[in-house]
This record gives structure tokens, sequence and C-alpha cells, in this order.
């Protein structure tokens, strides 16, 4: 099996780096303040990011019909 055909492989990689992009908006969001470097950094996922979805829902009133 070539690796480039590997699907297991492939979506690990699309996942690892969609997670890692996923940071930056959601610290933007929450802090605001752009901090790039989050991108390369470990940490800050998944436990955090029910964290920050508990902030956006305190601070917007219309996010208050979902439930952690």
């Amino acid at each position: 099996m070539s690796i480039l055909h590997n699907f297991p492989l492939i979506a690990a990689f699309i996942s690892i780096f969609v997670a890692q992009f996923i940071k930056i908006p959601m610290h933007l969001i929450t802090k605001r303040t752009l901090k790039i470097g989050l991108g390369f950094s470990t940490g800050g996922m998944p436990s955090s990011g029910i964290d920050q979805l508990k902030y956006l829902q305190a601070r917007y009133s219309e996010l208050s019909l979902v439930y952690f």
C-alpha cells in the first residue's frame, strides 16, 4: 500500500491540521488577541475548548439555549 493511498494516515494528518488551525480563531474570539503561535504549540484542545464555549455562552445571550 502506498503512503499516499493510506486513508487512515491521511485522515489523521488532516484532523491534526484542522485541530491546530481551529485554536487560532477560538483564541481570537475569546481573548481578543491574535496568537499565531498557537497553531504550532501543544495543548489547548480539546479540554479548554469546552471552557471557551462556556465563555461564549455566558457572553452572548442567544447562545444560552445550548447547555454543556
